[in-house]
Parts: C-alpha cells; structure tokens; sequence
C-alpha cells in the first residue's frame, strides 16, 4: 500500500507526495504499578489482533523497553475511516490495555483536514499535532508481507 489509497498492491513509486497521506499516530506508553512483561505483552497482542484485522490499519507495531518500563506503538491508518474503525473495534479491550499501561505522549502526523475531524476522538490525548500537507505522501508498498 502506498500513497494511492488503494487496498490494491502497487508498484514502489519514486514520486514523493503522490496521493493521500496516511496517518500516523505513535504513542508512548508507561507500564502500570506492578505489571510485569508478560501482562503487558499479552494485552498489547490482543490489540494488535484487534488492529490488523480493520481495514484500512496499514501498520500497527508495539516496542517494549523492559528496563524502563515503557512501551511504544507506531498505528498507521490509510484515513480517518480506519482509525475510528479501530476504535470502535478496540472499545472492549480498551479497559483492559488501560489496566496494565497509562499513556504518557501521543504524536498525531497527518493531512489537517483528517486530523481536525478527529480532534474531539483525539483530545483525551492531548496529542503533539504535525501537519503533513506542505510535504505530502512519502509511503511506499511493502515488499513482502510481514505477521
């Protein structure tokens, strides 16, 4: 999936800021009192199984750092109709990820027109907001599917 919007493969593009812009939201997160690795990898698979399965979710990666105690999660989204969708998916595990992690930053990268249509579903994270409209898309398909 490139910058097309397309579900369909396409051919690697050499043309940056063809198409519509995903968006990209990456969270910071620090693991609860008295949770451990495993607790928290447990729920942070299961949103990541919630995830991959809503169309329109591009990516949607968590990193651990275990002497920290802090995660993160990289949510790609081909438009603001899948980042709701992922939401309205996730309402169920949602308790659940909140029970072992509580945000700590969230850093929303995308088109203005789609992320001031999701400002009210974002604003419980008073996210960090970057604009990608002055440079456009430089996303290109992956070469081999990854689990």
């Amino acid at each position: 999936m490139g910058c097309g919007g397309s579900t369909q493969p396409t051919e690697p593009s050499s043309e940056v800021g063809s198409g519509p812009t995903p968006l990209t939201i990456t969270v910071m997160n620090k693991w609860n009192e008295g949770k451990t690795k495993e607790e928290v990898a447990a729920v942070l698979k299961q949103a990541q199984t919630i995830a991959t399965g809503v169309d329109g979710v591009i990516a949607f990666q968590y990193a651990m750092n275990d002497e920290k105690k802090e995660n993160t999660v990289t949510e790609i989204y081909r438009d603001a109709a899948a980042f709701q969708g992922f939401f309205a998916a996730a309402a169920p595990a949602l308790p659940a990820l909140f029970e072992v992690i509580t945000t700590t930053e969230v850093v929303a990268q995308g088109p203005k027109a789609v992320l001031d249509s999701l400002s009210d579903a974002l604003a419980k994270f008073s996210p960090k907001v970057y604009y990608t409209d002055a440079v456009g898309c430089a996303h290109k398909p992956a070469e081999a599917k990854c689990s």
